[in-house]
C-alpha cells in the first residue's frame, strides 16, 4: 500500500468472494475500492422482524409477508401456454405452518428449485401472497433455510431488517442476486469494519 493508503482503499476485488467477473460488475456500477462498497447502499429495505402464520393470510397482501414451515408436497406441473402454443413448466410446493397451508410456486429455473424444496424441507418463505383460482399463493418467495425446529435465524434474514441492493443483468450474470450482496457486504463489515 502506498503511504496515506488504508485497507478501505484497496480494488473491491480483494474481498474473499468477489473475483474478476464480480470485480468488474462492480466497477461498472461505480464501485472500485473496498470503501466504495461501503457506500453501495441498499434501494430499500423489507421488515422481516415478525412473521405471519398462514392461517392470518384471508388475501393477497399489499407487502412482503414471512412464513416459517414445512413443505408437505412438491411437484413440477407442466401446462400449455395460453394460444396452445409451447409448453410451460411450474414448480409448486405446498407450505404448512401447523396453522395452515400455502402453495408456493416457481416459473423460473423449476430445475434448481425442485433439488432443494422438497417434503420434509423446513425455512422461512418472504414474498407477497397473491389470489389464483380462489387459492392463495406466494410466487417465487425468498427462501431462507431452518434447521429443523428453529423458528428464528438471525443471521440470514428472518427477524430483522433486511437490505435489498441495487442490482441488474450485470450483477446477476455473475451471480450477486441481493441475497449474495447482503452476504458480501456482512463480510466486508466483519473483516474491514
Amino acid at each position: 500500500m502506498a503511504k496515506g493508503e488504508t485497507s478501505l482503499d484497496l480494488p473491491v476485488a480483494f474481498l474473499r468472494g468477489i473475483g474478476a467477473a464480480k470485480a468488474e460488475a462492480f466497477a461498472k456500477a461505480g464501485v472500485h475500492t473496498l470503501r466504495d462498497l461501503f457506500y453501495f447502499v441498499p434501494r430499500r429495505y423489507l421488515d422481516r422482524t415478525k412473521t405471519t402464520p398462514i392461517s392470518a393470510l384471508t388475501g393477497p397482501t399489499k407487502g412482503e409477508v414471512t412464513v416459517i414451515g414445512t413443505i408437505v408436497d412438491a411437484r413440477e406441473v407442466r401446462a400449455r401456454r395460453r394460444g396452445g402454443k409451447g409448453i410451460i413448466t411450474r414448480y409448486e410446493a405446498l407450505l404448512d405452518d401447523g396453522t395452515g397451508q400455502l402453495t408456493l410456486i416457481w416459473f423460473r429455473k423449476t430445475n434448481q428449485i425442485k433439488r432443494w424444496i422438497k417434503p420434509e424441507f423446513t425455512a422461512a418463505f418472504s414474498g407477497k401472497v397473491t389470489r389464483y383460482n380462489l387459492m392463495l399463493q406466494m410466487a417465487h418467495p425468498e427462501v431462507t433455510h431452518l434447521a429443523r425446529g428453529e423458528m428464528q435465524d438471525l443471521s440470514r434474514g428472518v427477524g430483522r431488517w433486511v437490505a435489498l441492493y441495487p442490482g441488474g443483468e450485470e450483477f446477476e450474470r455473475v451471480g450477486l442476486d441481493t441475497r449474495a450482496l447482503r452476504r458480501l457486504m456482512d463480510r466486508l463489515i466483519g473483516e474491514y469494519l
